[in-house]
């Protein structure tokens, strides 16, 4: 998805990025453990509505 706002949040600590133009996102210095990913673009649903899913991501993983 090119162009979407990712943050990932642990406790206080965020961090956001932007996807390319392949819609491939990279976060810098994530330590292990959870994250809550919230995934922001024009005309995706919020979270709210019901589509609500979580991750947790591990340092140096790749997802697209």
């Amino acid at each position: 998805m090119p162009g979407a706002t990712l943050t990932a949040t642990r406790g206080d600590d965020a961090r956001a990025t932007v996807t390319d133009a392949q819609g491939v996102f990279r976060f810098a210095d994530l330590t292990d453990g959870p994250w809550t990913l919230q995934v922001e673009m024009l005309g995706l649903l919020d979270a709210a509505s019901g589509g609500r899913r979580f991750a947790q991501l591990r340092s140096r993983s790749c997802w697209r």
